[in-house]
């Protein structure tokens, strides 16, 4: 087999059995359910309750209307699983569960080589043929075939049935190549990789394995920039595509296939962007379609064990899963590493690509000023992330489903994220739930400066030209790093009336409050400010060790408003994972505004320690002087210690 020979796949059990009795017992609960043709896809909304199928498994049924079901359903996933379940029982149920079921499979959806090649390549196509399910469930098949093929309940006419199906998955795939510009590619490409790998006899194998490896080239090339970040510009789905060419190089390796020049740099510059994405908290951010997830870490892990680099491995999380495809050797090497190196504190900085991990030590802000990154892709241009002292604080809202509808249209809405909404319009016109309208909102980064006391960016977009009256959209971020304060500038720029929506959804506060800030209220500076223009906003948030940190937003504006309402505590939504939402406190400043427009957000925060010392941050003096072609500021923050005022 591609990644582990017979008896690796036998020493990795035995490591397995041993050290994670947990995921034994989920594996034996979850080939028992399957069998039964009960099914409970993760990331689809069927997530968290359970689906019977009927018996036999009808492979097409989905009752939730949400198309991912159906794809999920028919990858096979679960075979996997019949094959761990036998390999640690002995029960032949497994096996004849994994054998019948994939006779109805084949008798319910015969392979149709005469499909229009339009129709085959839609990377949305609905049903079981699919390119990027018949990928994974070659791949599927072939490693519970391997981890069963012992079993005397699988007989020679069912394993040259299963020969003939895998040899028409790679002849499909190879046939239908689809686009090599999205990370379903890679997916379709390990179908007739592994296939070829595996049936070396079979006279076609060789062109299955050119095809495949060539293509995994073509992907890395045209997918992943100079920076080593992923086209798509979404952190679940690079991390997924680094995993998926950190796999193919784990297969060539094992089988004596060519590993291409530069390829294992590509990869390692990846790594770096996945490092820069995961949070304080361990997890991955969730801009664009994804939740905060633990897939930056395992991928490091993986990876570092692929490239038996100690120094990847260190970064990231030793999750039981890579056992079974880096082997009992590379896994007794790599573990002792895994998850042993502290977080950097030096930001990341990418900026051809538009991403910037700010850091201190102690806060960290993921500025997004990338482009839109195709069908994946949020209206959250110039959005951000904020975590401090390990806790996020200002937050993505994730993706929840990719269901069309109104929940789909909320999430990858512009009003869902951490900035600043025109018009009540998206960045981008929405069309359906993989499909952006036109014109495609255009990130600009203008500058971008970095040092030891503090990192500067300048980054704008282009989404609101499209307007009857054209509105320019700037945002600035400058990290005080030895202060530990984010100053945010935001300017619009118009010539009539529009309106506006500034927004930071935060995590969950225990405590929300708004206020007249007493720094600056009715002082008159800057044009058009006055009382209603300055206001001292705070979000109490407990930690996981139960301390207390609060976020304190002071929030300044400039410019001609139609009104003088404060900044409020709306109402927004948060997915942790997919299918499932909760409510959370989005701090939103809305109203109307003529011509040019400054917002000024002054960002701090305060632990529970400084806060029991009876240490406090005071809003800040905010001047702002917005001319016609330029922005003056003036910030002065005074900080209380003991009952002593310190001010700068």
């Amino acid at each position: 087999m591609p990644y582990l020979s017979d008896d690796e796949l036998k020493a990795s059990l035995a490591i397995w059995r041993e050290r994670f009795p947990g995921e034994v017992r989920r594996t034996r609960e979850s080939a028992d359910r399957h069998a039964e043709g009960y099914f409970s896809p993760a990331h689809s909304m069927a997530a968290g309750r359970e689906i019977h199928l009927g018996s036999p498994v009808d492979w097409k049924l989905n009752p939730t209307g949400d198309p991912e079901f159906t794809w999920l359903v028919n990858r096979f996933s679960h075979a996997v699983d019949f094959g761990r379940a036998w390999a640690l029982s002995g029960d032949e149920k497994y096996v004849r569960a994994f054998t019948a079921q994939v006779r109805g499979w084949r008798t319910q959806n015969p392979v149709d080589f005469d499909t229009p090649y339009g129709e085959a390549v839609f990377f949305q196509r609905p049903g079981p043929w699919r390119l990027l399910e018949t990928g994974l469930r070659a791949e599927s098949w072939l490693l519970a075939l391997q981890l069963m093929k012992d079993s005397p309940a699988m007989d020679d006419a069912f394993r040259e049935e299963l020969r003939t199906a895998l040899a028409e998955h790679a002849d499909y795939l190879c046939r239908f190549l689809g686009s090599a510009d999205i990370n379903h590619a890679m997916m379709h490409m390990l179908g007739p990789l592994l296939v070829g790998l595996e049936l070396q006899d079979h006279p076609r194998a060789p062109w299955w394995r050119q095809v495949a490896s060539e293509r995994f080239e073509l992907c890395l090339r045209r997918q992943v920039n100079e920076e080593g970040v992923h086209s798509e510009l979404t952190p679940l789905y690079h991390n997924l595509s680094l995993l998926l060419f950190a796999r193919y190089r784990q297969a060539a390796v094992k089988s004596a296939l060519p590993i291409p020049r530069g390829y294992d740099e590509r990869l390692r510059a990846m790594a770096s962007f996945t490092e820069a994405t995961i949070r304080q908290d361990g997890l991955t951010s969730a801009f664009a379609d994804g939740d905060p997830n633990d897939s930056g870490r395992t991928t490091l892990a993986f990876l570092g064990a692929c490239l038996d680099d100690e120094s990847i491995s260190r970064k990231g999380t030793g999750d039981p899963e890579i056992l079974w495809f880096i082997g009992p050797d590379a896994w007794r090497r790599h573990e002792p590493f895994f998850g042993t190196a502290a977080m950097s504190p030096v930001s990341f900085v990418f900026p051809r690509t538009g991403f910037f991990s700010l850091r201190n030590g102690k806060t960290q802000v993921q500025f997004d000023a990338a482009a839109l990154g195709g069908p994946h892709g949020h209206a959250d241009a110039l959005s951000f992330e904020m975590c401090s002292r390990g806790l996020p604080l200002i937050v993505d809202p994730g993706r929840f489903t990719y269901e069309e509808g109104e929940w789909r249209r909320y999430f990858k809405g512009t009003g869902a994220h951490s900035t600043i909404t025109v018009d009540d319009a998206n960045q981008t016109p929405y069309r359906s739930s993989q499909e952006w309208g036109k014109p495609e909102a255009e990130c600009r980064v203008s500058c971008f400066e970095s040092n030891a006391a503090f990192d500067y960016v300048v980054a704008s977009h282009s989404g609101y030209l499209r307007l009857g009256d054209p509105v320019s959209v700037e945002r600035r971020i400058l990290f005080l790093k030895e202060e530990d304060i984010l100053v945010i500038v935001d300017v619009l720029g118009a010539k009539g009336t529009h309106s506006f929506d500034l927004r930071f959804p935060l995590n969950r506060p225990e405590k929300t409050s708004v206020a007249v800030s007493p720094a600056v209220a009715g002082d008159g500076a800057g044009a058009g400010t006055g009382a209603g223009d300055a206001w001292a906003a705070a979000a109490e948030f407990r930690s996981n060790a139960g301390k207390r940190i609060t976020l304190g937003m002071s929030l300044k504006r400039a410019g001609a408003f139609s009104d003088t309402a404060p900044p409020r505590f709306d109402s927004g939504w948060l997915s942790d994972r997919y299918a499932f939402k909760e409510a959370i406190p989005v701090l939103s400043w809305s109203g109307g505004f003529s011509g040019k427009a400054v917002f000024v957000s002054v960002l701090r925060v305060l632990d529970g320690d400084a806060a029991d010392r009876d240490t406090e941050a005071s809003s800040p003096r905010i001047d702002i002087d917005a001319g016609a072609d330029t922005v003056t500021i003036d910030c002065r923050i005074t900080l209380r210690y003991d009952g002593i005022e310190y001010g700068g």
